[in-house]
């Protein structure tokens, strides 16, 4: 065999064997569910899932970190956990976990593993355990006619520090994406019914407490927010509390309004001598869109560029603002000077190798659009922010 054959034979992606395949000592580690002999998991099953794991390497589950007592593991009748309740249904889940399926086919043909952390239940004082993580599991276990469960089991807590403990868990070793979001949003949203995040007032002070609770209730329900995540996740609900936008947002260069719906909305409108071309405050996005924006444009008419901040800052959302939009331009000439002074471009018809004087004679770095409410009086949300024409 070549060595080129060997090193396609490598790189064969290992598949998981099924069940019937397994060794006797592999076997040990899965139940095969999906056996019609097989209806209830045994103390055995449980005794090896418990040797298996290691608590101590899971501290925001089993720990300290934790916001639920870990009660114990135990094996439960599958009749006495409620699964399909509202409060699952209303604050935890925004739509159908995508990855229903899926599950449900790798335990059909790899078995339940007890490698895994186990579904989780919080004990009700009525004697029966609400599902806080493993939903998908308990569908599948009862669909293949299993008549008990091996849980977690956590000492009972109130429904806020619950919704908390059950975001985590969903996403707790999972792809993290829209959907991910859209459980946070409405987790945050059921917390302020609940009164969890506090309703106060619309004064700097008392936006900044709730602000900061939400962000505090953010960190219980998962590590992998990103900053512009999390900034739109806390604008969304201080909007909710105050019945006020206090924040603009553009994520990615969207929102509602966009920021070219904005200009138009408050009457910056395309004209034959004039075109309005938003830009982020990022500046590899900004170059793009800069580089771009003269596309199909008359070289006669002027482009205004006028900046935007995709999503203000969560925790300081003035200050973002002010530093990265309204000094945009100051910032801007900053960046234009290090580009020619560390880049030669040259411009492939009129040979010029200077692209800030390509850019000053068809582009005018113009104006930034306000966004945040607190800073109404001095930048009206209403009106674009011009910059200095020096």
């Amino acid at each position: 065999m070549s060595g080129a054959l060997r090193k396609r034979a490598d790189v064969v992606p290992f598949q998981p064997r099924p069940v019937t395949q397994l060794t006797s000592a592999e076997e040990e580690l899965v139940v095969d569910v999906s056996k019609d002999s097989v209806t209830m998991f045994t103390q055995k099953h449980c005794d090896t899932l418990k040797r298996l794991r290691i608590l101590e390497r899971h501290p925001r589950i089993y720990g300290s970190l934790s916001i639920m007592n870990y009660n114990n593991t135990e094996i439960i009748p599958v009749d006495k956990i409620d699964c399909d309740n509202a409060w699952f249904d209303q604050s935890v889940r925004a739509i159908v976990n995508p990855e229903l399926s899926s599950i449900r086919d790798d335990i059909e043909n790899n078995g339940f593993s007890l490698c895994e952390l186990p579904p989780m239940v919080m004990k009700e004082k009525n004697g029966t355990y609400k599902l806080l993580e493993g939903r998908a599991r308990y569908h599948h276990l009862a669909g293949f006619g299993m008549k008990n469960m091996i849980v977690d089991v956590f000492d009972h807590e109130e429904e806020g520090r619950a919704i908390k403990f059950a975001l985590f868990m969903n996403n707790q070793g999972k792809p993290f994406g829209k959907t991910a979001i859209l459980d946070i949003k409405k987790a945050i949203k059921r917390l302020i019914e609940l009164g969890d995040i506090p309703k106060l007032g619309d004064s700097v002070l008392e936006i900044q407490e709730m602000t900061d609770c939400i962000i505090s209730c953010l960190k219980d329900m998962s590590c992998k927010i990103t900053a512009s995540q999390e900034g739109d996740i806390v604008h969304d609900a201080i909007k909710n509390l105050t019945g006020v936008q206090q924040v603009i947002s553009f994520p990615n260069g969207k929102g509602s309004p966009t920021p070219r719906e904005w200009l138009d909305m408050y009457g910056y409108k395309d004209t034959r001598e004039i075109v309005y071309l938003p830009i982020s405050n990022m500046v590899e996005r900004s170059l793009t869109t800069l580089k771009t924006g003269r596309t199909n444009i008359p070289d006669e008419t002027e482009i205004r560029a006028v900046v935007y901040v995709g999503v203000p800052s969560a925790s300081n959302p003035e200050g973002d603002w002010l530093k990265t939009a309204k000094d945009f331009k100051k910032n801007w000439k900053k960046i234009v000077s290090w580009i020619l002074t560390n880049f030669k471009y040259v411009n492939p018809d009129t040979k010029d190798e200077d692209p800030g004087r390509i850019v000053e004679k068809t582009i005018k770095i113009y104006g930034a659009i306000p966004q945040i409410k607190s800073l109404d009086h001095k930048y009206p949300m209403d009106k674009l922010y011009v910059f200095d024409k020096r």
